[in-house]
């Protein structure tokens, strides 16, 4: 387990891009935490290092959104407006889990914490000002 402060949206992002560096496909990584706590903009920084250039924009009303890099597929699913069995289902969609060069980002992850396989990598963010945050790493 990793803890980190951040203090500033910045910084949020480099903490994205510096997991995206270690990244080697197929992995999914769950992000908790309340509204505005930073997850959105953990994905922009974590979409920068795997090389992806389009805009990053939460996918809160559409639930999955799709951005191409060049060696990875990043799939950036927000289940807060889901339920727990809308978002359960939503987690076996077959495209995602049968290539290898995709990368599986979930924001508000803990609606599906007991569906997520081991090894899934958790990101969970504390607010503890306007700008400050903790962000906690860890691996299920």
């Amino acid at each position: 387990m990793l803890k980190v402060e951040s203090n500033s949206a910045s910084e949020t992002r480099a903490w994205g891009k510096k997991l995206a560096r270690q990244l080697k496909g197929g992995e999914i990584i769950a992000l908790i935490g309340n509204l505005g706590s930073g997850k959105t903009t953990f994905v922009q920084g974590l979409a920068q290092g795997l090389g992806i250039k389009d805009p990053i924009r939460s996918p809160t009303f559409v639930g999955h959104q799709i951005y191409h890099g060049k060696k990875f597929t990043l799939h950036h699913l927000d289940f807060y407006r889901f339920s727990p069995q809308e978002a359960e289902k939503s987690l076996y969609l077959p495209e995602i889990w049968r290539e290898k060069n995709n990368i599986l980002v979930i924001e508000w992850g803990g609606k599906v914490d007991a569906y997520l396989p081991s090894g899934t990598k958790i990101v969970e963010f504390i607010y503890l000002e306007p700008r400050r945050r903790q962000l906690i790493f860890r691996q299920k």
